[in-house]
């Protein structure tokens, strides 16, 4: 009888939700400079990850697997839209479901009223991310051009 595959991360992953605590603070600071040091995208410092946080329609979810912090996803969810702001993965990890199972996660949790939009911007060239999101419903509806400090365009995608 072949054994049967079962995903590591739905065993053992834990989701920490809204980080305010400073270690936490520090762990969301710490994937994200992990997870964005070759992209061209800003990253935010503790201070900022911080006053985020503070207001009310802000949230992040850290995704951790046997103690290591893997993935985060940093959004705002209003009433009738959410608006994800970052999502990544460390370098390390990439590739093997985490940024999928977060986004997952989040759709799951804040998207669930059908009304509910959700947008998002992604560097053109980036097309990991933007199969991801098309895997998620997301859609291409517009361009913000030379968005980025490098002046690559960022797609505008949208999940109704």
């Amino acid at each position: 009888m072949p054994k049967k595959q079962m995903s590591k991360i739905r065993i053992t992953k834990s989701i920490i939700f809204s980080p305010d605590s400073e270690e936490e603070i520090d762990v969301l600071y710490n994937i994200q400079k992990e997870s964005l040091k070759d992209n061209r995208v800003r990253i935010w410092n503790k201070v900022d990850i911080k006053s985020l946080l503070q207001q009310k329609h802000i949230h992040a979810y850290i995704l951790q697997n046997k103690g290591i912090n893997i993935s985060y996803i940093i959004f705002s969810n209003l009433s009738h839209e959410c608006e994800i702001f970052s999502l990544g993965t460390i370098e390390k990890m990439r590739g093997k479901g985490y940024a999928r199972e977060l986004l997952e996660f989040f759709v799951e949790k804040n998207l669930s009223d059908n009304n509910k939009i959700a947008f998002l911007e992604v560097e053109e060239n980036n097309q990991a991310a933007i199969d991801l999101y098309e895997k998620f419903s997301f859609r291409n509806v517009g361009i913000r051009n030379k968005y980025y400090s490098n002046n690559e365009n960022a797609l505008i995608m949208k999940r109704s």
